[in-house]
This record gives structure tokens, C-alpha cells and sequence, in this order.
């Protein structure tokens, strides 16, 4: 947990992401729906859109399941759904 201000000293960071949807925040700069906001230099996301996103790939890897006989599904699944969500 990082407190309101210190994203501004990490000079090396390009992208920070709060995965703590509840508070306080896991990084005080990052508000819970923030969705690729430049806080400084810094590419942020928030972990509303972070529960977004896994909300999206869990609703798809269960359909998925249910429509397919034998069907397996694991992290490499889940990433591809992730790139596909956002368009990568």
C-alpha cells in the first residue's frame, strides 16, 4: 500500500494498477474506476476496471464451459479473453 503522493516519486514507473477495491487504497494516487488515467507520467487503472475485466473473462470462461463437452479452460484462456476484452 502505497500512500496519496508517492506515484509522483517513482521515477522509473510507467504503468500502476490498485487492485484493492476496498478501502483504504492500495495505491493513494489510483481511484477505484480509473481506466488508463495518467497521474503524472504514469499510465494508471483502477480496481474497479481491473473487476471489470475479470468479471468479463469469468462470465465468458463459464459459458464457454457450459456450451462445450469436455471443454478446458485455464490461465492462457483467460489471458487471451483479457487481450481480446481490450482489444491487444
Amino acid at each position: 500500500m502505497l500512500p496519496q503522493g508517492y506515484l509522483s516519486r517513482l521515477d522509473k514507473c510507467l504503468v500502476a494498477a490498485d487492485v484493492n477495491a476496498v478501502p483504504p487504497a492500495g495505491l493513494g494516487d489510483i481511484k477505484p474506476d480509473y481506466d488508463k488515467k495518467e497521474v503524472g507520467k504514469i499510465l494508471t487503472i483502477g480496481a474497479l476496471t481491473i473487476g471489470n475485466l475479470r468479471n468479463k473473462i469469468a462470465a465468458k470462461m463459464l459459458q464457454e464451459a457450459r456450451e462445450g463437452a469436455g471443454v478446458w479452460l485455464d490461465y492462457t484462456h483467460a489471458f487471451s479473453m483479457a487481450r481480446e476484452f481490450l482489444g491487444l
